[in-house]
């Protein structure tokens, strides 16, 4: 084959070159569409074995200096270039792996010379990339297969994905334009229509698991009929609640993309990408600043529709906003003891677990890409970490609340007089369950509470593995 030659330079002259095929090799299996990058060369700097972990496999990289070492990018189509992202992104990741060199850089491309592109890395200082090589972990993801990095899930698990699937295996998609239930009642306007259309985004990404784990050709060939009318047929709206649970469409996205056909993909990739840029955009140049919907949880659920969207496309760019946004979040919504504005307007603990999921939610797809938001502490000292510690006691039964009892939203009261579940008496602690779950991600402090509260969700078993 004709290869292309890549070099990566940073200012302490450690250079990373790759040979990429023009045409991707004939040897990938299961007809993945991703490519691979062979002959991956770092000079300059010495790494301990290790592991590059691709989308099924992993492979062993030869001791001292990383040579022969080959991974899968996810990006499809391929222009040549887009297979080394997956390099640039594994040494960006290094950052939060290696002690005493928070920021590494980034990687620029370079004016192109016949079938050379160069890239020039940026360091904090010259030789921050050696730095990484020495001090990398045993195991290092590289951005684009860390989705679902669970290995082997427990049969019975997967059996439950399996079982619902199969009972929906002749439905017809129920994409519909738009979805509206926020700020209505059960039985008012689409309210009926929007909840049963709804049903569709969690079996997508129920599909794209038992692709992931079992390659079941059936669960992806439903999957693309879905996918691809929910694609063609909605119109974002923008409406963070009301757009809340497509978080189970990206996820399907982001797991099945490679081996989607290319129209589904380019379809949902655009999708993805107008929900990215839109709310971004909303965010950066909000109706109200400092106000309202642009400070509560409505705010914390941009965050997370635009972190899911961007990490799933895997645009550097846009989740560099997000990450903006999402600090941006927690220093407004968060105040340094871990209490939230939501329950300052709603005095209920129901609307702390629904504006804490949708930031713990964007933390993980961030943890992903080697990034810890869970951690990170604003100005005023308010952090994602703060809040679920703030919500603990109550999550493990330490303390009661009663809801809604001096809330200032007139909705709230309207909600109880209808008898709508949730809006009267004392909070129920296994709401915050999936909070939990999620959260154990991001540290395991927080999986004994999660324990307590339920059972981990089959799907996040799947996907990020089980834990007890």
């Amino acid at each position: 084959m004709d290869p292309r030659r890549f070099t990566f330079v940073d200012p302490g002259h450690v250079a990373v070159s790759a040979s990429v095929p023009r045409q991707r090799p004939s040897h990938l299996r299961d007809g993945a569409k991703g490519q691979d990058v062979s002959n991956v060369q770092v000079s300059g700097c010495r790494a301990q074995p290790t592991f590059i972990q691709t989308k099924r496999t992993l492979n062993p990289v030869a001791g001292g200096a990383v040579e022969g070492a080959s991974f899968r990018a996810a990006s499809a189509p391929w222009p040549p270039h887009e297979a080394l992202r997956g390099l640039v992104r594994y040494l960006d990741s290094v950052r939060g792996r290696i002690s005493n060199c928070s920021t590494l850089g980034s990687a620029e491309r370079l004016p192109s010379h016949n079938d050379t592109m160069t890239f020039r890395f940026r360091a904090v200082r010259g030789q921050a990339l050696a730095l990484a090589c020495a001090l990398a972990t045993p195991v290092i993801q590289a951005a684009s297969v860390a989705w679902c990095p669970a290995g082997d899930a427990p049969a019975s698990v997967v059996d439950v994905l399996a079982r619902d699937a199969q009972r929906r295996s002749t439905d017809e998609p129920r994409a519909i334009a738009r979805i509206h239930t926020e700020g209505t009642l059960p039985h008012q306007g689409i309210w009926d229509a929007s909840v049963e259309a709804r049903r569709d985004l969690p079996l997508m990404r129920e599909l794209a698991l038992l692709w992931h784990v079992r390659r079941d050709r059936t669960a992806l060939e439903h999957l693309d009929r879905l996918l691809l009318a929910w694609s063609t047929v909605y119109v974002p709206s923008f409406n963070p609640i009301d757009e809340t649970e497509f978080d189970a469409l990206i996820d399907a996205y982001a797991i099945a993309a490679a081996d989607l056909p290319e129209a589904t993909r380019a379809k949902a990739s655009a999708l993805l990408r107008a929900w990215a840029t839109g709310y971004l955009n909303q965010m950066r140049h909000p109706a109200q600043p400092g106000k309202g919907t642009w400070i509560n949880n409505w705010q914390s659920h941009r965050v997370k529709l635009a972190t899911l969207a961007a990490a799933a496309l895997d645009d550097v760019q846009l989740v560099d906003a997000a990450r903006e946004q999402f600090r941006a979040q927690v220093a407004r919504n968060l105040h340094a003891d871990g209490g939230s504005i939501d329950f300052q307007e709603r005095d209920a603990l129901h609307y702390t677990v629904y504006d804490l999921e949708p930031l713990a939610r964007a933390a993980v797809a961030a943890r992903a890409r080697g990034e810890d938001w869970l951690a990170w502490r604003a100005d005023s000292g308010a952090s994602l970490a703060a809040g679920l510690d703030w919500l603990l006691p109550y999550a493990s039964g330490q303390r009661q609340h009663e809801e809604y009892v001096h809330t200032t939203v007139k909705f709230d009261l309207q909600r109880r007089a209808a008898g709508v579940a949730g809006f009267s008496g004392a909070w129920d602690p296994a709401s915050s369950a999936t909070l939990y779950w999620l959260s154990s991600q991001l540290s395991p402090r927080y999986q004994p509470v999660a324990a307590s509260l339920g059972q981990q969700p089959a799907w996040m078993i799947v996907c990020w593995g089980g834990r007890s």
